[in-house]
């Protein structure tokens, strides 16, 4: 960590070098959009200033893609949420930019903290075409807004909760609150922008989502009541999100080491994790995981279903749900009550132990596989494709012996009190599942 942070601080001290001619350039662009005229179709109001003219210093202004794409999302979810169903026939919504508290920071480096707000929050890291030295930290106070009601729009209806936000600046970072009531505008939102190595540590109440995105900093502390979590590019050195009963999303590549868990019916689901050491845990929810690389990595559920599509890692899955690998390189342990089921495909593997009470286990080899073997179950077949001597006296209830001759440390060992379990070859091509 240490050298990283010494690489922090060169980079800092370069772009704090570069800013001055940056800044020139970026003048003159304004100049040229001046000239231009603002993008159509971003609505960029702030409903509560008294001043007509717009100043950059004391408005900022977010990117045109951070306000289509928060306008895409935010406007999406307001609309399906929304109790009148005749919303749904309007022609769309647009954002509207309610209040702003910018902040210019002394160095990039840094910690955004937020407790208890109502809200939805999106986190995005400011523009570094247009902060090169990474210090600037923006609020935005939005609101959602159907298309014909633009000219309705009440200012005072926001008053009260603009008074309840409070934003600060220490020496430790940004600090966010909320001193009202949980019960505010469901088209309100805040979007913040803030240094990409910026540290968090957030929450939400309520069904107050959080969502950050395409950071790279050493911690992530994120939770929410019963507000959905989302995870997008995101490079942290610890990583802990935790939600209530909400749904924990983790798009693109999630990297560094963590905990994710969610309780209640929230699920978890992944695109790809890499790094050291990651646990994800759920209670009734199901965990889907496209992609694991990592030293080590727990999974655990209390009754919800495990789907891991691939699996370079040493792994080890508790759950009472049926458990679904779709290929394994690494070692795994496996423990399933109950009825639980587990199917997987080895295709380079290590250590394997696999245990269950009255489910059924199938597991797919290449032909090729070197492993020893140890198997019991109430019913136990072997595929006839694969090469097996037995070293042990076996029927169908139990088989000991070598796959294509043994002699490697590899092993294979599977238990089923009351199930029956199954060994068949697959190719690695086949396991992609291409065809269905």
């Amino acid at each position: 960590m240490a050298f990283l942070s010494g690489i922090k601080r060169i980079r800092y001290s370069f772009m704090r070098n570069v800013d001055f001619s940056t800044r020139n350039f970026n003048n003159q662009r304004q100049n040229i959009i001046k000239i231009a005229g603002t993008y159509r179709g971003v609505r960029d109001h702030s409903i509560l200033a008294s001043e007509t003219k717009r100043v950059r210093t004391s408005t900022p202004v977010a990117s045109r893609a951070t306000w289509t794409n928060f306008r895409k999302v935010h406007c999406s979810a307001w609309l399906a949420s929304s109790e009148n169903e005749s919303n749904h026939d309007q022609p769309g919504c647009h954002v509207v930019k309610v209040k702003s508290w910018p902040f210019q920071l002394d160095t990039p480096f840094g910690k955004l903290m937020m407790k208890g707000t109502p809200f939805p929050v999106r986190i995005v890291p400011t523009n570094p075409h247009d902060y090169p030295a990474g210090d600037r930290v923006f609020v935005h106070l939005l609101a959602s807004v159907a298309m014909d009601t633009d000219a309705k729009l009440d200012p005072s209806s926001f008053a009260e909760t603009v008074s309840n936000i409070t934003c600060l600046s220490d020496k430790e970072g940004i600090q966010i609150s909320h001193d009202g009531s949980s019960d505010v505008q469901s088209s309100l939102a805040l979007l913040i922008e803030v240094p990409t190595c910026y540290d968090i540590d957030v929450s939400s109440i309520d069904e107050g989502h959080i969502s950050v995105e395409n950071l790279e900093n050493e911690i992530c502390y994120i939770s929410t009541d019963r507000g959905n979590i989302t995870l997008q590019s995101m490079k942290s050195a610890n990583v802990h999100v935790e939600s209530t009963s909400g749904n924990i999303i983790c798009l693109k590549a999630l990297q560094g080491s963590g905990k994710i868990n969610t309780n209640n019916n929230g699920t978890v689901t992944a695109d790809r994790i890499q790094g050291l050491d990651f646990e994800f845990s759920t209670e009734s929810g199901a965990i889907h995981i496209k992609d694991i690389y990592a030293r080590k990595s727990q999974v655990s559920s209390q009754t919800g279903s495990v789907h891991i599509s691939n699996m370079h890692t040493d792994c080890s899955i508790t759950t009472g749900g049926d458990v679904l690998a779709g290929c394994v390189q690494g070692s795994m342990s496996v423990s399933l009550p109950g009825q639980a089921s587990f199917k997987g495909y080895l295709s380079c593997h290590d250590d394997i132990n696999i245990q269950t009470e009255k489910g059924d286990i199938e597991i797919k080899l290449p032909e090729e596989c070197v492993s020893h073997v140890d198997l019991t179950g109430k019913q136990v077949d072997m595929d006839s494709a694969l090469v097996f001597l037995t070293t042990q006296p076996s029927d169908h209830q139990k088989m000991i012996g070598e796959l294509n001759g043994g002699g490697v440390d590899a092993k294979i060992i599977a238990r089923s009190e009351e199930g029956s379990i199954t060994v068949k070859t697959q190719s690695w091509f086949d396991s992609l599942g291409l065809g269905t």
